[in-house]
């Protein structure tokens, strides 16, 4: 099974990957097929393409917005490239950009891409309504775990707005703080970039208080 991704800094990168698998987060496809495997599914890291600092169209310590956007899209076509390479996003987009000679078949447990990673080069591109269809394109998967996400993702979609309207009142509790960020950061990777996801396990902090003073 295979995920194509892209990072600025990929030890960073990688280590956002494995605190998410480690703390059992689901809320991207290649995370719940890795966990819903249990101890029969690992994970591994290989590195498919390098763009060297010097071949950049800007330095590290140059700031021109525009132009590092450029670097942006480029990065996001390399990363467009991989996937139709290996043919990792859903059959319906794959038939948009390849001859049907070129595509694989059948799709078995083989696309862990769902998002057209075009949609993620400019904040606002990849909306509600185009992220939900993206993943309906999985629900005629041959794939049964595949095919189960467009539903799962949207329960966990519902019940998460549920959870807040109903729990979390008008601001939320500080014990619920840490999934909210954590989330936040995670689904808008894209825009802030590659920076280190803190993780607060607050919420079982305030149980330990709970107990210790009851």
């Amino acid at each position: 099974m295979l995920y194509i991704g892209q990072g600025q800094v990929i030890r960073v990168r990688i280590s956002q990957h494995k605190e998410n698998i480690d703390f059992g987060y689901i809320t991207s496809l290649h995370y719940y097929i890795i966990l819903s495997g249990g101890k029969s599914r690992t994970t591994n890291f290989i590195r498919l393409y390098r763009l060297h600092s010097d071949s950049l169209l800007i330095k590290e310590d140059t700031k021109n917005q525009q132009v590092e956007q450029l670097n942006e899209v480029r990065r996001t076509l390399l990363e467009l490239l991989m996937t139709l390479a290996f043919q990792t996003l859903p059959a319906k987009e794959l038939r948009q950009w390849l001859p049907n000679n070129f595509i694989k078949s059948p799709f078995r447990t083989l696309h862990l891409n769902v998002l057209n990673p075009l949609y993620q080069i400019k904040k606002g591109f990849a909306t509600v309504e185009v992220r939900q269809a993206s993943r309906d394109q999985l629900l005629s998967s041959d794939d049964p775990q595949l095919a189960l996400w467009p539903d799962i993702r949207k329960r966990q979609i519902h019940d998460q707005k549920k959870q807040q309207t109903q729990n979390l009142g008008p601001y939320p509790k500080l014990s619920q703080m840490g999934d909210i960020l954590q989330t936040t950061l995670e689904d808008n990777r894209y825009t802030l970039g590659d920076i280190d996801i803190p993780i607060f396990p607050l919420k079982p902090l305030f149980d330990q208080i709970r107990e210790a003073k009851y």
